[in-house]
């Protein structure tokens, strides 16, 4: 399990459960709330998108943790 917002470098043939690509793909804002506000957007916006990060690498994708625990901040 990761971080709502959390990116990592992954092998692009397999993406695990909960996350998705970072490629700027559009996201409801009322299904990804946490997610919203881990990125910075604002509550009043309807829908928001993923970052856009292209990997160094052909074999790899960025991607991102859409569904998992709040970071805490300390």
């Amino acid at each position: 399990d990761g971080y709502y917002g959390q990116i990592m470098l992954f092998p692009k043939n397999w993406i695990p459960l909960n996350w998705r690509i970072c490629d700027g793909s559009i996201m409801d804002t009322d299904k990804n709330m946490a997610l919203a506000v881990v990125l910075g957007y604002s509550e009043d916006s309807s829908t928001f998108s993923l970052p856009i990060i292209d990997s160094p690498h052909s074999e790899y994708v960025y991607i991102i943790c859409i569904n998992g625990t709040f970071p805490q901040r300390t």
